[in-house]
């Protein structure tokens, strides 16, 4: 009896004669694999070539991340968002965005608290102005900001020559580990996941320029 529920029979051609140094060969043989359907020779992910495999896992990844960390839209504000978000005159115009890379106290309503975090501002400023102080914008934000950094590890990790899937596995690892709830949750701290997406971004470009000539003279400049 055949087994049936994980298998199928996949006839092979017979071989040329003498192929085996004159041994005759079996006019065919049944193997069967093992597996789910859709891993089986014909199936949809087999079916792929392997470079379009290849081209789902960052999909996966940013979705996996993205998909997991999903309960964190329903949160609030926290800590520093009231002196620097929700109490902060500055962000309530995009007039305002030029002062952000100049004027420090534009950081918080109180002066006394001046710090130089210009793309924070930023990012809170285009919040404001797309959903006033509705909070799931802003978290919606901080969670793109941290799939895109873990999309960054992976390319990363693939640039140091480890295999795709030890890749994919080092980069769900940085994307769901406990220590990045503060970054997801917390939207003032969206100035971690901003900081750690622009510096994977610039390491990645710097190795890109290093090794390749096409186009070095792009990724030296953006990788500053």
């Amino acid at each position: 009896d055949h087994p049936q529920e994980y298998g199928r029979p996949l006839q092979i051609a017979p071989l040329p004669q003498g192929a085996h140094h004159g041994l005759k060969p079996k006019a065919s043989i049944h193997l069967y694999r093992r597996g789910p359907p859709f891993l089986l020779k014909g199936g949809p992910y087999r079916a792929m070539p392997f470079s379009r495999r290849l081209f789902l896992f960052p999909i996966a990844l940013f979705l996996g991340v993205f998909l997991l960390h999903l309960p964190s839209l329903g949160n609030g504000f926290h800590y520093d968002d009231g002196h620097s978000l929700l109490r902060n005159p500055h962000i309530r115009s995009l007039a305002s965005l030029p002062a952000f890379f100049h004027d420090t106290t534009t950081f918080s309503e109180h002066p006394d608290y001046a710090m130089f975090r210009p793309l924070v501002l930023v990012a809170h400023a285009l919040n404001y102005a797309w959903g006033l102080y509705d909070p799931f914008g802003y978290h919606l934000l901080n969670l793109i900001i941290h799939s895109l950094a873990t999309l960054c590890v992976y390319t990363l990790l693939k640039q140091l020559n480890l295999p795709a899937t030890a890749a994919l596995l080092g980069a769900f690892l940085f994307g769901l580990h406990p220590v990045q709830t503060e970054p997801i949750n917390y939207i003032s701290s969206r100035s971690e996941s901003l900081a750690a997406l622009f510096y994977l971004f610039a390491f990645s470009g710097f190795i890109r320029a290093s090794s390749q000539r096409e186009f070095s003279w792009l990724w030296y400049p953006l990788s500053l």
